[in-house]
């Protein structure tokens, strides 16, 4: 029984088999990221500092009303603000960075 199991676990896991995991979530992920909007509170919230990020032009110091905002690491905010850059202001752009995240 033990072989069996070996047996299918390595076939599993080969190369082609993980490729085809991961495009096909990328694309699922992708796809659905600008399906729905932001989500009240968190994403919003979030999505608020990396644009203050972006539009003060001070990526070092996460700011949410002017205030010091620090409920997450900056490399979040810094690939959101990027994504938003680069994309436009639009519910997909701001979850760029949940994407990479997820894979």
């Amino acid at each position: 029984m033990k072989r069996l199991f070996s047996a299918i676990s390595e076939q599993l896991l080969t190369t082609r088999t993980s490729s085809l995991v991961l495009v096909l979530g990328t694309v699922w992920l992708t796809a659905l990221a600008g399906g729905r909007s932001l989500m009240l509170p968190d994403e919003g919230r979030y999505v608020g500092v990396a644009w203050q990020m972006l539009n003060s032009g001070n990526w070092l110091l996460p700011t949410l009303d002017g205030l010091p905002f620090f409920h997450k690491p900056p490399l979040f905010y810094w690939l959101t603000g990027l994504a938003l850059q680069m994309f436009g202001a639009n519910d997909w752009a701001a979850r760029v960075a949940s994407i990479l995240g997820a894979l």
